[in-house]
């Protein structure tokens, strides 16, 4: 049974890797960071999005206070990086559609300078009801970004639908509640 969307259907979008493709950006913006730090030159062999773990794995005995100074670099350069982003179409559309009858929240580990940073390159701030970022005080832990924002936003877990990408997101999702017919894997 799919979830059907009603005027009182909350949505809860994820933004990188569901609203916009930040892959080319952010390993570009690493890149330059983990160079301008350690000098170490990473090539373009990662298919993958770059994150603290694969940091970890390519610079073997990083430190996390060296791994907390690339990171934070690479959060000053990233708007150098802004025009290798793309709106992921069928999410925007679908953003879009319900932004004039429904509650729309951007939910994401993104922390709020580089979330804000990409909303407004791409003009699409002002679709959301709210938003949900990443603590700035919270350094390598990731937090459950749904059960926050029920949480904060004093959401009723069955009025929500949930737009996101990464599996252990979805999982986090699950495991507070979520009904599996309540995400969208986009």
């Amino acid at each position: 049974m799919n979830f059907i969307i009603n005027s009182k259907t909350i949505l809860l979008f994820d933004l990188d890797g569901t609203l916009i493709d930040t892959d080319k950006a952010n390993f570009l913006a690493y890149k330059s960071a983990i160079f301008n730090i350690t000098n170490i030159k990473i090539e373009d062999i990662y298919k993958e999005r770059i994150n603290r773990t694969l940091i970890k794995e390519i610079l073997i005995g990083t430190s996390d206070e060296l791994l907390s100074e690339i990171v934070l670099a690479k959060e000053k350069i990233y708007s150098e990086y802004l025009s290798y982003t793309k709106l992921i179409a069928e999410n925007y559309k679908l953003l879009l559609k319900h932004s004039n009858t429904n509650k729309i929240y951007l939910v994401t580990n993104c922390r709020k300078n580089r979330a804000l940073q990409l909303l407004d390159y791409h003009n699409i701030r002002n679709y959301f009801t709210d938003f949900i970022f990443r603590d700035e005080n919270t350094e390598s832990k990731y937090i459950n970004k749904f059960e926050t924002a029920i949480r904060q936003l004093d959401l009723n877990k069955k009025d929500i639908l949930i737009y996101e990408n990464e599996i252990v997101e979805i999982e986090k999702a699950i495991k507070i509640g979520i009904k599996q017919t309540q995400i969208i894997k986009t």
